[in-house]
């Protein structure tokens, strides 16, 4: 069998696996104090992520107001889900972009 990634491939179309990103924030997403902006880049990532369905999930210490604000203040794309709270907080994010506490 021959082997495959999952990822998308033009000749057979989108995979049928659902694909996820799921990234810290604090000096991934958002820079470290002192280095470079990366704010032209979150907008590639966003259009990247919409453009081959890929589920983007941020996995992060911080409470969940901390990520909200975060997300303003460095113009991140909206993630899917939020995981917070050290992983025992879990947000979807709704239809109206709002986000439904899950656990």
């Amino acid at each position: 069998m021959p082997y495959s990634n999952g990822m998308t491939d033009s000749k057979r179309g989108p995979s049928s696996t659902p694909r996820v990103l799921a990234t810290d924030l604090d000096g991934t997403l958002i820079p470290l104090a002192g280095s470079e902006g990366n704010a032209t880049d979150l907008v590639t990532l966003a259009k990247q992520l919409c453009a081959r369905d890929i589920k983007l999930v941020f996995v992060t210490g911080r409470h969940f107001a901390s990520v909200e604000a975060a997300i303003v203040e460095h113009r991140l794309p909206l993630p899917d889900w939020v995981i917070c709270d050290v992983g025992t907080t879990i947000y979807e994010r709704q239809t109206d972009h709002s986000f439904k506490q899950l656990a």
